[in-house]
């Protein structure tokens, strides 16, 4: 949070006022994460007393009632000692010499006690905020000059050389990839394009070279997907691996958690996952693009892959241990034919224009499995706007087959252990220190709250 206030808030902040407010932010953060590693009674205590110790025949002279405090100190380990200390130096009265002397050399052992760990607490400060200068986050991988860009499509497109890149733009949101629009100039002509790419620290461990050939499968099945122009796997052109696609209109359809399009559009989504789930993964060529493509069984696979990141991450989360449990247990009702499942279909990436459905993005999660496992990630957002039969039925109309409540019920959990377990990667890496991004603070401590509330009231709900 101090990164993001330092790195991406502050410079944006240019008034004297906004700038001494968010100094004293900074100053309050710094002395809260110092004061959270700091010293503890349990270390503070040790050292007293050992100061006390070599002053002890000065403390032999103490008076009362500092004398009482001092043996107690002696005879117990346990803390804490300075409430107790404080009333009892606040309570003498020294009356000579050899008392005062006792008085001061109490004094001059608490401080110097106190002085080491408080010293380290500021030297804390100082050390963690050159720490934060010197970090960068992933919303700055984002930012790329015109002239690097440009430079980069004269190589590549050599035979026109008066290409060139304009108002490269970075988009808002997701962290899974990155976002970024820009103009494309040749020939006379203006095209909007889209750079989508891989960051340096990817949370979801995938790239878009794995995700290239799908969307290309996907646009040439007639998916309404924006047409992928090329993929580009030199990561050192602008610090990642990238797909440039054609831009479309529109806007997102809604978020995680809220719907913002119309019925006209949910029943076209529905229809483009069964136009999806009607593409033959062997015919395309897919089985080895596609994770679990080549498995008997895609779902058993998959929640078996899941469980065993569990048990490698989050394996005191009792929560996910029974979710998984309750899924190994009940794959009776999953048909083991595959089909060529998005992943990651909420209308968070829908783009909707009016009453138009204009794009299904971000295929970065596709893999084979299940149909209802897309058709479940709509369900929710689905019923605020209209019927959930009226969705199936939409997606049954354009060739998509029934699915069982049992097979619904199943991907429900599904859905929600598989988006837990990514939201708690985004809090380790943020965590960590390696991608201080709010974005991630924000999926790692918010959504991930909210997805694992949402499970347990699934879970708890009587089987259909």
């Amino acid at each position: 949070m101090l990164s993001v206030i330092q790195n991406d808030l502050s410079p944006l902040l240019t008034t004297a006022y906004a700038s001494h407010r968010i100094d004293l932010i900074q100053m309050v953060l710094l002395r809260l994460i110092a004061d959270s590693e700091g010293t503890s009674a349990d270390v503070y205590l040790p050292e007293l007393l050992q100061q006390l110790q070599q002053t002890s025949a000065a403390v032999s002279y103490a008076p009362e009632p500092l004398a009482s405090a001092l043996q107690s100190i002696s005879r117990s380990a346990e803390s804490p000692v300075q409430p107790g200390l404080a009333a009892a130096l606040a309570s003498t009265n020294a009356t000579d010499a050899p008392q005062k002397a006792a008085v001061r050399a109490v004094v001059r052992a608490i401080a110097t006690a106190e002085a080491r760990p408080r010293s380290e607490i500021e030297a804390s400060i100082v050390a963690t905020k050159a720490k934060i200068a010197g970090l960068k986050t992933s919303s700055q991988e984002l930012v790329i000059p015109e002239d690097t860009f440009t430079q980069y499509l004269r190589k590549r497109f050599p035979d026109q050389p008066d290409i060139r890149a304009s108002n490269l733009t970075p988009l808002p949101g997701g962290r899974s990839k990155g976002t970024i629009l820009f103009d494309l100039m040749s020939g006379g002509r203006t095209q909007s394009r889209v750079i989508r790419k891989d960051f340096a620290q990817d949370f979801m461990q995938c790239s878009v070279v794995d995700e290239f050939p799908l969307v290309r499968a996907a646009w040439q099945a007639g998916l309404p997907i924006p047409e992928p122009y090329w993929l580009e796997e030199d990561a050192s052109v602008i610090d990642g691996k990238f797909i440039v696609f054609a831009r479309v209109s529109g806007t997102a359809a809604g978020t995680m958690f809220e719907m913002r399009t119309t019925p006209a559009v949910a029943k076209q989504a529905a229809a483009a996952l069964a136009k999806l789930h009607a593409i033959d993964i062997k015919a395309a060529g897919l089985a080895d693009a596609l994770d679990f493509g080549r498995s008997t069984f895609a779902v058993r696979d998959m929640v078996l892959s899941s469980y065993e990141k569990h048990r490698a991450n989050t394996s005191d989360n009792l929560l996910l241990e029974s979710a998984h449990a309750w899924l190994l247990n009940n794959l009776d009702c999953i048909d083991p034919r595959p089909v060529f499942v998005h992943g990651d279909c909420g209308f968070h990436n829908v783009l909707a224009d009016g009453d138009k459905m204009t794009a299904l993005l971000d295929w970065e999660l596709s893999h084979a499995g299940d149909p209802a496992e897309d058709l479940i990630s709509c369900k929710a957002l689905v019923e605020t706007i209209m019927p959930w039969q009226e969705f199936l039925d939409a997606y049954v109309a354009a060739g998509g087959k029934p699915v069982s409540v049992q097979r619904q019920h199943f991907f429900a959990v599904w859905k929600l252990v598989y988006y837990i377990t990514f939201a708690d990667a985004a809090r380790r890496m943020f965590e960590s220190g390696a991608d201080p991004d709010l974005r991630l603070a924000a999926i790692g401590y918010n959504t991930h709250r909210r997805l694992q509330s949402n499970l347990a009231r699934v879970l708890a709900m009587p089987p259909p």
